[in-house]
């Protein structure tokens, strides 16, 4: 397998977003699993989308949550 091709294809961006199908889903953790590019590739997506997500979050005003 070309991990280098598979990690470029964007498929991993979208397992993290939760779009691929359960077929889909499988495929990239058992390819996880066997190569560990493709898992530490996982989590520097992860990563990258929750720094943005935190870099773009908007502070509720205070009392909002009480």
């Amino acid at each position: 397998m070309d991990t280098k091709t598979y990690i470029e294809s964007g498929i991993l961006e979208m397992y993290v977003f939760g779009k691929l199908s359960p077929k889909e889903e499988q495929e990239v953790l058992k390819y996880a699993e066997q190569y560990p590019e493709i898992k530490q590739e996982i989590t520097q997506v992860e990563i990258a989308f929750e720094q943005y997500a935190l870099s773009k979050g908007v502070v509720p005003p205070p009392g909002t949550l009480t």
